[in-house]
């Protein structure tokens, strides 16, 4: 009858139905979670998209004394890393021996192997997304895997962006609490509760944050994405007070002077807010390298600029924060397409005839003379005005 065939045809369709069902299953096992725990840690799994070796990045925070400047970065931005890692050298930072760079794509990671700076590079190849929101929130979650696998490895940890340029030595600040870290006014809800929010632009993780990173901050930047955002809330369920004259008395952000103490009890911790005068995010126009007046007292600088890598490097040039050369990027492929040693060694011997009283100090660094950033200099003065 009719209504038999239809019955029949229905069993069959839900056959059908759980058939594919099953075929999937069997061909695609469903994904584990992206995190697993290894040793302390927790970790990127291999079925992950996302982005390192762990036991690399280890050995890297063991190599570097327990002590690293932990930044991301990637082809296109090639020029703003260097640069970067140039003010770090003119701040008496060697970065040869204190920072990893989580490089993004296979393109910077050969190009930092071919000028000599191979030995900071840990390849993260991220997954390749359309949207900007969900790349930068797939980088800003694999910088707190990072710092996770590192602190749990007992490896302090600065986080710094590439345009918070280091006019001077910040680490005489970050020896007395777990958590030091520059002031912002991100998310809004913070900056109303507080009076300032902790910004991601310059920060540091001693040991003893390592407990709240594990079970507080990355599980909120996992779910968040956005890592400023998820330390915040991450702080507050925390219950971070700060030690302040009186109870209703809000912290100061662009005008700020000392640094402000906190703490949270659960897990329990210790915060230093640093001054926005030693560590600036608003600038003015006159907050350039060459004012003494504003910036004799300013140890980061780390001020807003634009998003497209020109207009940034446009950006940080106006403020004297752009120590590379016009041509650089003409200089980086001569560089790149010989020995690296060969550059090194004929442009000292050539600046050593023309500045003889500074041999000394430039056989000495070690980060200079074993790479080819000197090469890559807009102002060779400034270098031995430094070192």
């Amino acid at each position: 009858s009719v209504f038999n065939l239809m019955k029949i045809i229905m069993v069959f369709m839900l056959y059908q139905t759980w058939s594919r069902s099953e075929r999937r299953m069997i061909r695609r096992p469903r994904r584990n979670s992206e995190i697993e725990t290894k040793g302390n840690a927790r970790v990127f799994n291999r079925r992950s998209k996302t982005c390192f070796d762990p036991d690399v990045l280890i050995r890297k925070g063991i190599e570097f004394e327990q002590s690293v400047v932990l930044v991301t970065a990637n082809f296109e931005y090639r020029g703003v890393l260097l640069n970067f890692l140039t003010s770090l050298e003119l701040a008496g930072v060697d970065p040869s021996k204190n920072v990893i760079v989580l490089c993004l794509d296979t393109q910077l990671n050969s190009l930092l192997n071919r000028i000599g700076l191979g030995n900071i590079c840990v390849y993260c190849k991220l997954i390749s997304l359309r949207n900007k929101d969900a790349w930068h929130k797939s980088i800003w979650k694999s910088r707190v895997i990072a710092l996770s696998t590192l602190l749990a490895a007992n490896t302090s940890v600065t986080l710094s962006d590439l345009d918070a340029l280091w006019l001077r030595d910040p680490r005489p600040y970050l020896q007395n609490a777990d958590l030091i870290a520059s002031r912002g006014s991100f998310p809004g809800w913070a900056s109303k509760i507080w009076g300032a929010s902790i910004c991601m632009g310059f920060i540091h993780f001693n040991k003893g944050a390592s407990s709240f990173v594990q079970n507080k901050f990355l599980i909120a930047t996992l779910s968040k994405g956005d890592d400023q955002a998820a330390l915040n809330m991450a702080l507050r369920s925390a219950g971070l007070v700060w030690n302040k004259q009186q109870d209703d008395q809000k912290l100061e952000y662009e005008t700020s002077k000392l640094i402000n103490h906190g703490s949270t009890t659960n897990p329990t911790i210790t915060l230093d807010l640093l001054p926005h005068t030693s560590f600036v995010r608003l600038c003015h126009e006159n907050h350039t390298r060459h004012n003494s007046l504003l910036t004799d007292n300013v140890v980061i600088l780390h001020c807003y600029t634009p998003k497209t890598v020109h207009n940034k490097q446009n950006s940080l040039a106006m403020r004297g924060l752009w120590f590379l050369a016009d041509d650089w990027e003409m200089r980086l492929a001569q560089l790149s397409s010989l020995p690296t040693s060969s550059f090194t060694s004929s442009y000292f011997s050539q600046q050593q005839r023309q500045a003889r009283k500074y041999t000394a100090q430039i056989t000495s660094s070690s980060f200079f003379r074993n790479t080819a950033l000197p090469q890559l200099l807009r102002d060779t003065s400034l270098l031995f005005s430094v070192l």
